[in-house]
Parts: structure tokens; sequence; C-alpha cells
């Protein structure tokens, strides 16, 4: 398997490390020596270079950065491994299951403007799923329609904010 280095004997790799194939040999340092799927970066031995997927991206062997997925989508874990890892709907959006099909929004349903999700992967079938509001706007929302109110000029508000603060003279 892959991720094996046999020297007299198998030896995993580091995590998120990998061989280029199957029945590689050589020792830890020269044989593991990609990054593993879910991992990016580039590396010459196995304990520098390679790094996790962030969540919201992903990644298969031994490629130099990870890809974000679609906008509207994320994955549920980090080191996703491929794009179909990209199927739950983002903050601000919201299905009957959490989930979409992970391309184009497709199965997900945006809040109303100055209204969203308390997190990823939300669970809804209309408007009331958006329980708090946006980034920007401020008040108190139960049903995701109304509630919520832009913050005027000269003023800020973080999600879930029940009023709007005044930025700082200068």
């Amino acid at each position: 398997l892959g991720g094996v280095s046999c020297v007299g004997g198998c030896i995993s790799c580091n995590a998120g490390y990998t061989t280029s194939g199957v029945g590689t040999v050589g020792s830890n340092a020269i044989a593991c020596s990609q990054c593993a799927a879910g991992y990016a970066g580039s590396t010459t031995d196995v304990v520098s270079g390679c790094f996790g997927c962030v969540q919201g991206t992903y990644s298969s062997e031994a490629v130099c950065s990870c890809t974000l997925c679609s906008a509207g989508y994320t994955t549920a874990a980090v080191n996703s491994t491929s794009v179909t890892a990209c199927n739950v709907c983002d903050t601000g959006l919201y299905s009957s299951d959490g989930l979409g099909d992970g391309s184009g929004n497709s199965g997900c349903t945006a809040c109303n403007a100055g209204y969203t999700t308390s997190g990823v992967g939300t669970v809804g079938s209309n408007a009331t799923a958006c329980s708090q509001c946006a980034a920007g706007y401020a008040g108190s929302t139960t049903d995701g329609v109304s509630g919520c109110s832009g913050c005027v000029q000269g003023t800020y508000s973080g999600v879930g904010a029940s009023s709007c603060t005044s930025c700082s003279a200068g």
C-alpha cells in the first residue's frame, strides 16, 4: 500500500506523508517523500513541508496546495481528500439535511439579506434556519425575516449582535 515504507518489514509514514507507490523501498526520510491526500505542500523529508488542509478545502496526494470548495460549500472536517467532501452547506445557507451537492449551491438555500445561520451544515426547511443577524446587522430575530437592521455608517457589528457598535474616532 502507498504510505508504507518497506525495508525489512513495512513501516508507516509519518502523518501527512506517503510514498510514491506500492512496494516503495528505502528509509522513512527517503521513501515518504510526498504529501498524503488531505495534506499539501512541498517536502523532501518526512518532517517538514506537508500541512493539513483546513476545513473548506481538500487535496489529493502529492499536491502543493489545498483546493477551496465551491462558494457556499465547506467540508465537515479538516484533511479532506476529495471535492466530494465539499457537500456541507456553508454558514449563511441551509437545507433539509444541511447538505448540498457540492457544486454551485445546488441544494443549499441562502438566508435573506442581513440574516445568517449559527454555523455550517444548518438543517432547516425555511428562513427560520437563519436565526442570527449577519455581521453588519443587529437586532433580534427568531424567524429569519424580521428583527435585523443594517448598521449605519460609522458603526459595525459581528454575527449575532443585538446592537451596532460605534467606530472609534480617527
